[in-house]
């Protein structure tokens, strides 16, 4: 139950902030997200390139899965929400 919660929030969080899920997630301890074409007003190259910048320019950490980005829900995403939030805002993703 706990986790569903915080991938509800997570979702909620991030969707508006204009990050596209790549699958509904229903149980677990991830979400999946589509990489952004641009992040920080350049253009993204693949996955791998939206999550390295997301980590030196945000200090989001996600994990490249395949096409996909992978952010996991094991910490309190309650507590981290203000932080989640400034990241995504100054990372201004558009597909």
């Amino acid at each position: 139950m706990i986790f569903q919660e915080r991938i509800d929030l997570l979702v909620g969080t991030l969707s508006p902030l204009g990050m596209k899920l790549a699958v509904d997630p229903s149980a677990g301890f991830f979400t999946l997200w589509m990489a952004p074409k641009t992040a920080f007003g350049e253009d993204i190259q693949d996955t791998e390139h939206f999550n390295n910048i997301m980590i030196e320019k945000a200090g989001v950490v996600g994990i490249p899965f395949g096409s996909y980005t992978r952010y996991a829900v094991t910490n309190d995403i309650k507590a981290m929400g203000e932080k989640i939030i400034a990241a995504f805002k100054k990372a201004n993703v558009s597909y």
